[in-house]
């Protein structure tokens, strides 16, 4: 049975949770899939309160657990071999899921370009070979005299 238009402002914790929990139990006996959707329709309220709702102090715990509970339900149902297209979209817009990481890379402080430059300068002639003094004598000798007769 679906709850009419729940005022959670004038609800109290517990009679909140029992609600979920009906919501929850109500969409197991039935065989039903859960969503925030559908516990916001249960509770008779719109998805956005429930999201706002679960940032305050009193009610977030409750909600956020129903949430899990949500996503891991999804998540079962993908592992399970369920066609996952539309789930992902799900997890991806509703529950934070990403098939990328963000890297936020902040550099606080002043740089300086001279200062890098003197850096590099500093690495580079460690890494020069040690120059050898003294001079490279050739000896010159005719390639020819070197090969065999019966090369040609």
């Amino acid at each position: 049975m679906y709850l009419r238009s729940m005022d959670l402002s004038k609800v109290t914790k517990a009679t909140l949770e029992k609600a979920v929990d009906e919501y929850f139990a109500r969409c197991k006996r039935k065989s039903l899939s859960c969503s925030m959707t559908g516990l916001a329709l249960h509770l008779g309220v719109t998805r956005l309160t429930l999201i706002n709702y679960q940032k305050t102090d009193i009610f977030g715990d409750i909600l956020e657990r129903a949430k899990l509970r949500c996503e891991n339900l999804l998540e079962e149902r993908m592992i399970a071999g369920v066609a996952p297209t539309g789930m992902i979209f799900i997890l991806k817009n509703n529950y934070g899921w990403t098939d990328k990481i963000d890297v936020n890379q902040t550099i606080n402080g002043r740089l300086s370009i001279s200062a890098l430059f003197d850096e590099a300068q500093k690495l580079r002639s460690r890494d020069t070979e040690p120059q050898i003094e003294g001079e490279i004598v050739r000896e010159e000798v005719p390639v020819l005299d070197l090969l065999p007769d019966n090369l040609f």
